[in-house]
């Protein structure tokens, strides 16, 4: 129902025949017959087909993305979560590399020299909504460091969580 204009208005009306076990205060049936099992697991197995076309989708695009994608937490490690394959060929890293080298501590392969001046901008540019940009160095497997652009969009979970999406595109060459 709802209020509309000071009256009382029918908005949905839904009509179902109680099973032959269930009781007049219960919600639904003590007991599934063979059809409702049945209708229940093919409907449990289409959206199990659905959800996989749409994960295998999604990790084609996350990793054709032109850039590195990374998930990190919003704290003072910028915690990784995930990353893409391309992320980790952006700088020669192993899957294992981000853990075993840096603690999956993102701040650690951030240029020393940059880290002060990241943080300053990205609480900058938070004042002013949930989206940041930043250019500085990342540490490559080799020792070397690449000249990054960063766009995060920051996400508050349900649990209150705080977490950056961020991709990260090479422009090394640009800045030579």
């Amino acid at each position: 129902f709802r209020e509309r204009g000071g009256a009382v208005k029918l908005n949905r009306l839904h009509l179902s025949q109680p099973s032959a076990d269930q009781g007049e205060a219960d919600f639904f049936p003590r007991i599934l017959d063979r059809t409702d099992e049945e209708m229940l697991k093919k409907l449990i197995d289409e959206k199990s087909a659905e959800l996989e076309v749409r994960n295998r989708d999604l990790q084609a695009l996350m990793n054709n993305i032109p850039g590195g994608v990374q998930k990190c937490l919003n704290d003072e490690y910028f915690s990784i979560l995930s990353v893409n394959d391309r992320f980790l060929s952006m700088f020669g890293y192993t899957e294992a590399d981000p853990e075993r080298l840096f603690q999956n501590r993102f701040i650690n392969m951030i240029h020393p020299d940059d880290r002060a001046s990241v943080l300053k901008q990205m609480a900058e540019q938070m004042k002013n909504g949930n989206s940041f940009e930043a250019e500085y160095r990342v540490r490559c497997r080799d020792g070397s460091y690449k000249n990054v652009l960063d766009n995060g969009e920051l996400y508050i979970g349900e649990d209150g969580q705080e977490e950056f999406y961020c991709v990260l595109v090479d422009v090394t060459g640009r800045k030579k």
